[in-house]
């Protein structure tokens, strides 16, 4: 096979792997993007939940053994 009848028979097949591969890696980097933004909104989140009213003492707090035992 000629050296020019290689090039263009392969040539398109290795621009459109490259193509797949850009793509490829720009949804991975949107998706981490996502990922970050998504992990900032729960940490918000979660600093909201921690700024609550300290929870009662425990000896207020019914064991689960009572609870069960109400349930019945």
């Amino acid at each position: 096979m000629d050296k020019w009848a290689f090039m263009v028979v392969f040539f398109p097949f290795i621009v459109i792997f490259t193509a797949l591969l850009v793509v490829i890696r720009c949804r991975c980097i949107f998706a981490l993007q996502d990922l970050n933004e998504h992990e900032e909104v729960t940490r918000s989140a979660t600093f909201s939940i921690t700024n609550l009213p300290p929870a009662p003492p425990p000896e207020e707090i019914p064991s689960r053994n009572e609870t069960m035992l109400d349930d019945e």
